[in-house]
């Protein structure tokens, strides 16, 4: 089935499609898990969500440096199938196979997934208190060259649309497959379409500053797995220059600004001729150092390696965020 054009194969397995709302967990409010169930008889990991990658990665029985993870033994999965292949990603390296995942009450088999004998040091217990990776993101950035889970429970049918949302705030957070959850968002949807084939790359009209746009016509990657808005060294400083008292911060690394903790500058992103506020508080990372009257700001000049702004969380915890995979468009919504 999984050589029919999209539109047909959601068609045919019509009769099994469904919804799912799946939990998420915020870790610091920046980054958010969820629950899936991998394996026969299913075993329950914890994986962090990314809209930024594609990959599903998950610690294997014979990673050397995943203590405290739960860790999956390929061996005790009637369904595991070695594919014989490896990877090695900026998370971590290993073995390619596959298995029977669920999460939210929908199942894909023969979802391709890493299994990793090594993690990379942001991948470790003390720096992250999920099990693994999921992620959301485009075919061409799968690095093990197989479906990604979303693109799977599409071919399979599983799906009532193919779409999936997110809501990500420090409590109440959500991923709902197959669909948006009318119940979270209100008022219209504003969407823009993907402009690149691998990404979720929308345009991006401006980032404002009171209103008045300092920043313009950039591609922009929409990112939950990035916890900031990463601008171009250039254009941070041009974006910095528009608020009064704002400086390179020395204290917390390169490319990161500082401004006055008392600031009453309104940050905001427009999408399709729609602006969307950053809170006060997602827009301010806390205070440069104990005393001091500069704050740290949540937009970063830094190179990405991406020919566009990378949007991450601390914009997307102020709306509703659609991604419409069969229309290749990114929508946004306010929060109900």
């Amino acid at each position: 089935m999984r050589h029919l054009p999209l539109i047909l194969a959601v068609v045919v397995h019509a009769a099994f499609a469904d919804t799912g709302s799946v939990p998420l967990t915020s870790h610091g409010g920046t980054a958010w898990y969820l629950s899936l169930s991998v394996g026969t008889p299913p075993n329950t990991f914890t994986a962090l969500v990314s809209t930024g990658i594609s990959d599903l990665i998950l610690p294997g029985q014979d990673c050397h440096n995943c203590d405290g993870h739960t860790l999956f033994d390929t061996g005790s999965s009637s369904t595991s199938q070695d594919l014989g292949l490896t990877f090695n990603t900026t998370s971590g390296s290993g073995n390619v196979f596959t298995d029977t995942i669920s999460i939210g009450g929908i199942t894909a088999t023969e979802q391709a997934m890493g299994v990793a004998t090594q993690y990379s040091k942001n991948m470790t217990r003390d720096q992250s208190p999920a099990d693994g990776l999921l992620g959301l993101g485009f075919k061409s950035l799968d690095s093990f060259g197989q479906s990604p889970l979303m693109r799977t429970l599409i071919a399979q049918g599983q799906l009532s649309e193919p779409v999936f949302s997110l809501k990500l705030v420090s409590g109440g957070s959500e991923l709902f497959l197959g669909g948006k959850n009318g119940d979270l968002y209100t008022g219209e949807i504003t969407y823009s379409q993907v402009t690149e084939e691998n990404s979720w790359t929308v345009m991006l009209d401006s980032i404002n500053i009171n209103k008045n746009p300092a920043i313009f016509n950039h591609k922009a990657t929409i990112d939950s797995g990035s916890s900031l808005i990463i601008l171009s060294p250039s254009d941070a400083k041009e974006f910095f220059n528009n608020i009064p008292g704002s400086r390179a911060s020395s204290v917390a690394g390169d490319g990161y600004y500082a401004y006055p903790c008392n600031s009453t500058t309104v940050v905001s992103l427009t999408f399709g001729g729609k602006s969307f506020d950053i809170a006060p508080d997602k827009f301010n990372m806390g205070s440069e150092e104990k005393g001091s009257s500069f704050c740290i700001a949540g937009i970063v000049g830094k190179e990405s390696g991406l020919q566009s702004i990378v949007v991450g969380s601390n914009f997307l915890t102020n709306v509703y965020t659609i991604f419409d995979i069969g229309n290749k468009r990114v929508g946004f919504a306010s929060l109900a």
